[in-house]
């Protein structure tokens, strides 16, 4: 008995699980248009300020 409440509950758990990562975003035909244009546009560059920041040794490291 103890053995099938331990399974149950493994798969209450997983279940669970499962339904939290599930997210369901409802998006007008424009919007998701729009959503899939900027997904497929790729990175964009950046800007050199963020790039040299980016660069730039922590304080620690000198």
């Amino acid at each position: 008995m103890a053995d099938q409440e331990i399974m149950r509950q493994a798969a209450i758990n997983e279940a669970q699980t499962a339904i939290l990562q599930e997210s369901v975003i409802r998006l007008s035909p424009d919007a998701f248009k729009s959503f899939v244009a900027a997904v497929e546009a790729g990175p964009s560059t950046a800007s050199p300020k963020i790039t040299e920041r980016l660069q730039r040794k922590a304080p620690w490291e000198k």
